[in-house]
């Protein structure tokens, strides 16, 4: 090779345009492509025209495939554009809606929880007048009254708030406190307290349910009232040892000439009665220990009489000499 390609393409410069037309005339009719570089250096310093021809038309050819596969991108561009949109629109549609989603679901968690809070508080703040009863005498019995149909509507609303689980199901925690209350807390001596042992089971049903289930409980509140019984029968034995009922029960009868003087002490044997009764009634109506408290109502006021009036059975007390000691010694019972 008699030339160095600088030397060639050099003399290509000063080419004039009618020499490089011939140029590439020459290359397209006996291109030089598959030839090795060699062959390609020996033809360029044969003739330079055909050299140059050569060069432009691979600039050509690399310009005409760039062309080519930069049209090929963008025709596919234009055919994904539309899908790339749409798939761009759903899924931004699909997360909006799962941000509100959230949004919503976080909103509604909020609410349970804080419905539940002020619930929570509600029922802690009416069971406070219920546990404050015994010892403040500024709670009233209506105020006790109120305070359990509220629990007792709390306790519905929150049990919607629970997965499935119905009011019957779920007691919070309401009923014990209120045993507890009635069977440690109250002093039957006191009429007011009497009163509120008649309110509970009036206005929560559950009181009655948990004490057949807890018969050590209801043990306890049915001896607080004999209790109090032969406490009224120590102040007055004379008076509640004769003191009975009518046929009906409709009415009390007193003894004679006592009538005007135990008015207070009527209201409050009365209410003991009735209580002792309504407790009673919890047992079971074949239970072996039915008798034992009767026994125990009969000891407690020294009154067989008003025993068998009220509860259908009574005892002679000849037959349990220990246990009937105290009520032979104050008064006979009738036959």
């Amino acid at each position: 090779m008699s030339e160095t390609f600088a030397q060639i393409v050099e003399r290509v410069k000063h080419l004039s345009p009618a020499e490089k037309e011939q140029l590439v005339q020459v290359l397209n009719r006996s291109p030089i492509e598959g030839t090795t570089q060699s062959a390609k250096l020996d033809t360029v310093a044969a003739d330079p025209q055909q050299s140059l021809a050569a060069a432009q038309l691979e600039k050509l050819n690399l310009e005409i495939d760039a062309l080519r596969n930069k049209k090929n991108w963008q025709e596919l561009l234009v055919k994904v554009t539309p899908l790339l949109s749409v798939l761009i629109a759903v899924s931004g549609l699909l997360f909006g809606g799962y941000q509100y989603y959230s949004q919503q679901e976080k909103a509604r968690r909020n609410e349970r929880t804080e419905q539940q809070l002020r619930i929570q508080t509600q029922i802690r703040d009416n069971l406070n007048h219920v546990v404050s009863f015994p010892g403040d005498q500024k709670e009233t019995i209506s105020t006790i009254a109120f305070c359990l149909e509220d629990l007792k509507r709390l306790k519905n609303v929150l049990a919607d708030t629970g997965q499935g689980q119905s009011a019957d199901d779920r007691d919070f925690g309401i009923t014990p406190v209120l045993t507890a209350v009635i069977s440690e807390d109250c002093d039957f001596n006191k009429d007011r307290d009497v009163l509120l042992a008649f309110a509970v089971p009036e206005h929560w049903a559950d009181y009655e349910e948990y004490l057949k289930k807890h018969p050590a409980s209801l043990k306890t509140i049915l001896a607080k009232y004999t209790d109090a019984l032969g406490e009224l029968q120590i102040k007055a034995p004379s008076y509640v040892s004769q003191l009975t009922l009518n046929d009906d029960q409709s009415e009390w009868i007193e003894p004679k000439g006592m009538s005007s003087s135990h008015g207070e002490l009527l209201r409050h044997l009365e209410d003991l009665v009735n209580g002792f009764d309504d407790h009673l009634k919890m047992l079971e109506k074949d239970s072996p220990l039915r008798a034992g408290y009767v026994k125990a109502f009969q000891v407690a006021t020294c009154n067989r009489t008003l025993t068998q009036t009220k509860f259908g059975i009574s005892f002679d007390p000849k037959s349990d000499t220990k246990a009937f000691e105290d009520s032979s010694k104050l008064k006979k019972q009738p036959t």
